[in-house]
């Protein structure tokens, strides 16, 4: 994505799919912010997980247009397309992990399995979009440019843990477990556009 030209098709077929498979996770990670609700120990954790839940159906609304319209806009897959396509292997792999520390861990330490993908997904786009070898693509428009506006989400994740460190000092172990393989899963998920389906 960095070096590719706009007319790189099969840089554009891996984009495309990866967006697709975005979009499911979209959907899967509002399963995830409905089970770390059930953990919060009072109603301020509750109404910040419930909140997530909310915006997280606005951000999947938004990738579905962002896949569907047409281009300069979005990519101008078939709806059906979208809505049906089947998740890749490791998309379930990684969303199953992180709905189930959803569930197994308590409110705070369950947030470290969203850790790399707030985290990354920021970095990446800065340095798509400072070092890219073109700027006319659409993965640089409708990727890169979007992502590297939400450094503000890195600095509240990072202030979040912060101020629960009481919650979490005692279980460190368990939330490098935790990192390392939410690490290894956003790895997996982008590597689905190097075999990219049909869209």
């Amino acid at each position: 994505m960095r070096e590719a030209a706009a007319n790189d098709e099969q840089v554009l077929k891996g984009f495309k799919w990866y967006m697709v498979q975005d979009f499911l996770y979209c959907i899967r990670l509002m399963v995830y912010h409905t089970n770390r609700a059930s953990n919060a120990t009072n109603t301020a954790d509750f109404d910040t997980s419930v909140g997530k839940v909310s915006s997280g159906a606005d951000y999947a609304k938004d990738m579905l247009t962002t896949c569907t319209v047409p281009p300069p806009n979005g990519l101008g897959i078939v709806d059906s397309k979208v809505l049906q396509a089947t998740p890749t292997e490791a998309l379930t792999s990684y969303t199953d992990f992180q709905i189930n520390t959803a569930i197994d861990a308590t409110w705070v330490l369950a947030l470290v399995a969203l850790v790399p993908c707030i985290q990354s997904y920021y970095e990446i786009a800065v340095d798509l979009k400072d070092n890219s070898v073109h700027k006319d693509t659409i993965w640089y428009n409708l990727w890169a440019v979007e992502n590297a506006q939400y450094e503000q989400s890195t600095i509240n994740q990072k202030e979040f843990f912060i101020q629960n460190f009481d919650a979490w000092k005692d279980h460190y172990a368990e939330a490098t477990r935790i990192f390392r393989r939410a690490v290894q899963g956003e790895i997996d998920l982008w590597a689905t556009a190097e075999d990219p389906g049909d869209v």
